[in-house]
């Protein structure tokens, strides 16, 4: 059925005579009222067949009745699946004007904004995809957005710490203190982190449940299903500045196979605005040696 889908949404633009029929056939198939008037009169209909022993008829309409109900049901499908797309893709263009409209207020109406824009905007585009996976997929997520930056400590200057500046999920919305770096090897993003893993990291529940590979706090009853980190390395690719992730607590689909391609054009079609807001935040908020301070 999905590869079915998948093959209509790669072809329904061209204007080809098989297209254009298939198209047709979807515009009466998505009518809900014309499969009533159908079943309506077949559900008269086969009874009588029956009554008065016309028996291939019977079956025809039978199986008649049986077509129309798998058409609708594939073109509702489709419809339910399209709506969805439509929803995100919408909801991902409504965030962007309240983002951008978020910025403009705190930089009009507050005089110390350059200290604080990327943890603003970071609070803001976590809140906002939980949101739409919550009300859109009704897919439970973990969003934060960590990023390292050098502090000095009571004995030594410039010491590396990682901090996560903005954080969404059902039970908690605050973040924590920043730890020096190297307090957090156990942590899959300090990995991202260390071997700058520039991009998009996956990881499916199989390696999830690998505690060499992921690390669970014990304290922590919710499992993860898959996770997705997206580390951006803003104005220096070598070096990952700041990571985005999800962790998907509910089964989500990306796409037929959910292989790692379907992952990253997902994220490329859906997610790619909210990390070029999160690195405009970013940039705004570093001072005179490029360097950002803790927010």
């Amino acid at each position: 059925m999905k590869k079915l889908f998948k093959w209509f949404d790669k072809h329904k633009n061209e204007d080809t005579s098989s297209i254009q029929f298939f198209k047709f056939l979807y515009s009466i198939g998505k009518k809900s009222w014309l499969h009533t008037i159908v079943s309506a009169i077949l559900g008269i209909i086969i009874p009588i067949m029956f009554d008065k022993e016309k028996y291939i008829w019977f079956a025809v309409l039978i199986l008649l009745m049986i077509s129309d109900i798998f058409f609708a049901y594939i073109c509702n499908e489709y419809y339910q699946l399209s709506y969805l797309k439509r929803k995100f893709a919408q909801e991902i263009l409504l965030d962007q004007s309240s983002l951008l409209k978020s910025i403009w207020v705190e930089i009009e109406n507050n005089i110390g904004w350059k200290n604080k824009i990327f943890k603003t905007v970071s609070d803001l585009v976590c809140e906002k995809i939980y949101q739409n996976f919550k009300e859109i997929f009704n897919c439970e997520t973990r969003v934060s957005v960590e990023y390292v930056f050098n502090k000095n400590t009571k004995t030594t200057q410039n010491v590396k710490h990682i901090k996560m500046v903005g954080r969404r999920s059902k039970k908690r919305a605050t973040v924590r203190k920043s730890v020096i770096f190297e307090k957090r090897e156990k942590y899959y993003s300090y990995k991202i982190f260390l071997n700058n893993n520039n991009g998009v990291n996956i990881l499916d529940e199989t390696q999830i449940n690998d505690s060499n590979i992921w690390y669970k706090d014990p304290t922590h009853t919710i499992n993860v299903k898959r996770y997705v980190g997206i580390a951006v390395g803003v104005y220096d690719e070598n070096e990952v500045k700041f990571i985005l992730s999800i962790d998907f607590v509910d089964d989500f689909d990306f796409g037929d196979n959910n292989t790692e391609e379907e992952v990253k054009q997902f994220i490329e079609n859906y997610l790619i605005a909210y990390i070029n807001l999160i690195s405009i935040s970013y940039l705004l908020n570093l001072n005179n040696k490029k360097q950002i301070p803790e927010v």
